[in-house]
């Protein structure tokens, strides 16, 4: 014991001295540690059908939609390293409290549109470029809910040499991570009863909680619940996201030919159980009347 506490302050006092930048990473560096952030990599998620090229770089995605106030801050840190990952853009977008996303209105778009906006609107979008914190900041509303769906924040993150013009992200680069943030399902249920116009969309049609959301279920959901406070009669959320940064991944998202092709087959998986349970049906009451003695039919 004596020997090793000797061997680290040799250790210590021959140590190379740190300049400014390298002191402020291993500042921020045991800041992280000591708040008990772990650097876990999240795990890659479906992009969906509502992802738009080109978004702005503002910190107020807003734009014109109503809803509780909230504030997102999103920390990005190095799987490798543990250390933050400055100089990344983040790029986010959700649903409105109705659940329609700017770019299709209403919702009503044919599926042949999905991924290519049919209406010129860009609320609930945007892009921040992270500081030498890893962290990005937004101000938007409470995300709605849809059919099917929990509540969720879809993003991407773009890094190396991103190209941008005039305020928007024109690309290049690599996509090093595409997730989606949730949030825990009380949270989700309090508000969809107490506040509006989030509690006028629960008559029509309440949230859809994370364990019966597939992708929450089978794409690492668990891992990105935002951590939210309520603050002066509005939402505060932090969530932390692990990357690699020098990851480039093709995002996914449905073709609209998928989607009709599993909804060709389910429809036919149905209507041959239909049969078949139909057939069953008719055997059972042959099967009554034979043994009751009037014979089949």
């Amino acid at each position: 014991m004596l020997i090793s506490l000797l061997l680290a302050g040799f250790a210590l006092a021959h140590a190379p001295a740190l300049n400014a930048a390298q002191s402020a990473q291993l500042i921020r560096t045991r800041s992280l540690c000591a708040r008990g952030v772990h650097c876990l990599l999240a795990q890659e998620t479906t992009e969906g059908p509502y992802y738009i090229s080109h978004p702005l770089i503002r910190s107020n995605i807003t734009g014109d939609r109503t809803g509780i106030p909230f504030t997102l801050d999103i920390t990005l840190l190095d799987v490798g390293s543990c250390a933050p990952v400055a100089g990344a853009f983040v790029d986010i977008w959700h649903a409105d409290a109705e659940g329609e996303y700017s770019g299709w209105a209403s919702m009503a778009a044919p599926v042949e549109t999905w991924g290519t906006p049919v209406e010129p609107s860009r609320w609930l979008r945007g892009v921040q470029v992270s500081d030498a914190g890893g962290r990005v900041h937004f101000a938007t509303v409470w995300p709605g809910w849809y059919a099917g769906r929990a509540t969720h924040i879809h993003l991407r993150v773009h890094n190396g040499n991103v190209s941008t013009d005039h305020g928007v992200l024109l690309g290049g680069g690599t996509v090093s991570h595409t997730g989606q943030l949730f949030f825990a399902d009380e949270l989700v249920r309090n508000v969809s009863r107490t506040y509006e116009p989030y509690a006028t969309r629960r008559r029509s049609l309440k949230p859809t909680l994370n364990g019966d959301d597939g992708i929450f279920v089978h794409e690492g959901g668990a891992e990105q619940i935002v951590t939210v406070r309520q603050l002066d009669g509005r939402f505060v959320g932090s969530v932390t996201v692990g990357i690699d940064p020098l990851a480039d991944h093709e995002p996914w998202h449905p073709h609209p030919e998928t989607h009709l092709k599993v909804a060709v087959i389910g429809i036919a998986v149905c209507m041959v159980l239909a049969y078949i349970v139909r057939k069953v049906m008719l055997r059972r009451v042959e099967v009554r009347r034979e043994r009751a003695g009037y014979g089949t039919i």
